[in-house]
C-alpha cells in the first residue's frame, strides 16, 4: 500500500500528458480501452447487434463522458465521425483517485472507495511502467476513461 505521493509527480492533466508523455496517447483512446477490456464495441457505421449501447467521442480529453448517451435500438442510432459505441455497463460512475507505484494502486485523500480487483489487475498488467497520480472512471469493473492526474487536485 502506498501511503505517500511526492507534489512534483502529479501530472496537470490530460493536455499535459499527452505533449510530455507520449506512453499515455493510446490511453485516451477510450474505443482502444473497450477493446483491451473484451468489451463489445465498434467505431460509429459499425452496426451493434446487441443493444443496449453507450455513445460517446473516441476521443474526449479532459472532457469526463462528455456527448455520451444510451443507444436502446438501432432506431436511436445516430452517426457521428470520431464517435464509437460500446455495450452498456450497469452500474454508477465511481470517479477513483489513485496512486500508483511499483504496480502497485491506492486511493488517495479521504475516500476509502474499494478499487475493483478487475481495475488493479489492470493497471498492473498496463501501467507497470507508470509512476504517479491516475483517475479512472469506471462503471462496476469497467474502466471507462482514463485521466492522467487527479480530478480533485486539493489534497
Amino acid at each position: 500500500m502506498v501511503t505517500r505521493w511526492p507534489a512534483t509527480d502529479i501530472l496537470a492533466g490530460d493536455i499535459f500528458a499527452w505533449n510530455h508523455l507520449k506512453r499515455t496517447r493510446p490511453w485516451f483512446d477510450k474505443l482502444h480501452l473497450a477493446q483491451v477490456q473484451g468489451l463489445h464495441c465498434g467505431p460509429h457505421g459499425v452496426v451493434p447487434d446487441k443493444w443496449p449501447v453507450v455513445s460517446k467521442p473516441v476521443m474526449d480529453l479532459d472532457g469526463i463522458h462528455r456527448d455520451a448517451e444510451i443507444w436502446a435500438s438501432p432506431a436511436d442510432m445516430v452517426y457521428q465521425p470520431g464517435y464509437f459505441w460500446c455495450e452498456y455497463i450497469e452500474g454508477d460512475l465511481q470517479l477513483l483517485d489513485l496512486w500508483v507505484e511499483d504496480c502497485e494502486a491506492s486511493m488517495v485523500g479521504n475516500d476509502r472507495t474499494a478499487v475493483h480487483e478487475h481495475v488493479l489487475e489492470f493497471i498492473s498488467s498496463h501501467f507497470n511502467w507508470h509512476t504517479g497520480a491516475l483517475n479512472l472512471s469506471c462503471v462496476g469493473n469497467v474502466i471507462t476513461a482514463i485521466h492522467w492526474g487527479w480530478l480533485n487536485l486539493d489534497r
